[in-house]
């Protein structure tokens, strides 16, 4: 927290609570609280070495996906045209 913001919520706890002791005290506490959720939260975030980490992760799957696409593609056209072959000849046969 700010020291403005800090100022402003002992303001706004003064018209609250008159005696300066408390508000003092219930100011610090929840600065208390706000700074330890903010840690909880930092530990949780990503550095910017780990995002690019992931993009390049993420770009080395995606050649691979692409790669073993095409591998499928191509197998899947043999193996229509294989069929089509099967039926033509047996067609013809009879």
């Amino acid at each position: 927290m700010t020291a403005t913001q800090s100022l402003r919520l002992y303001e706004l706890t003064l018209e609250f609570v008159k005696d300066q002791a408390k508000a003092k005290e219930y100011v610090s506490k929840i600065e208390e609280a706000v700074d330890d959720k903010f840690i909880q939260r930092e530990g949780g975030l990503a550095s910017k070495l780990e995002i690019e980490s992931l993009k390049t992760n993420l770009a080395e799957v995606k050649s691979d996906l692409i790669k073993w696409m095409f591998i499928f593609w191509i197998g899947s056209v043999l193996a229509t045209l294989g069929g089509l072959v099967v039926i033509v000849r047996f067609m013809i046969v009879r």
